[in-house]
């Protein structure tokens, strides 16, 4: 993402005007490093209420699937609650692995592999030029299954079970 709105801020800064990118869960400074705070904010490692807030103001929510092989076997935690959400989700993971299939299933969201770099500047920068990110419809059925896992989730959360 981070090398996304630097190529845009590089290349075709009028396309982020009024786009803020809002970044959590991690120790804040890369948008410092690369001269990219005026794009995005970096809130560090939150609570997890704040975050589930965080994610339900969302315009769009970005997912990330980690390298190689998880990219066609790993379901990160986090997707099911950004499919709860409702918001469309831009997710980095290869469309035919468990998580680019599960939000095929879910709808109202696009994967893109992460060995598809033009692909994903292509969707973002067409995100930011309409304002929404285009998804597939969702489909209910299959979202109130992750709406209940979800809640399963928070209930192991607050019980100190699983930490989010």
């Amino acid at each position: 993402m981070y090398d996304v709105i630097d190529w845009l801020h590089r290349s075709q800064p009028a396309l982020l005007a009024g786009v803020e990118v809002v970044a959590a869960g991690f120790e804040p400074g890369e948008a410092a490093r690369r001269g990219l705070s005026e794009h995005i904010t970096e809130l560090g490692v939150l609570p997890h209420h704040d975050a589930v807030s965080l994610m339900h103001s969302a315009d769009v929510l970005f997912l990330t699937n980690g390298d190689g092989s998880r990219q066609q076997l790993g379901l990160p935690g986090k997707m099911y609650e950004y499919l709860a959400t409702g918001r469309p989700v831009l997710a980095l993971t290869h469309p035919d692995g468990d998580a680019g299939r599960i939000i095929q299933q879910v709808g109202g969201g696009v994967a893109v592999a992460q060995d598809d770099p033009g692909l994903l500047l292509e969707v973002i920068a067409n995100a930011c030029r309409t304002r929404r990110l285009p998804t597939p419809p969702r489909n209910r059925e299959a979202l109130a299954a992750f709406e209940a896992m979800d809640r399963f989730t928070e209930e192991l959360v607050q019980a100190g079970v699983f930490v989010a």
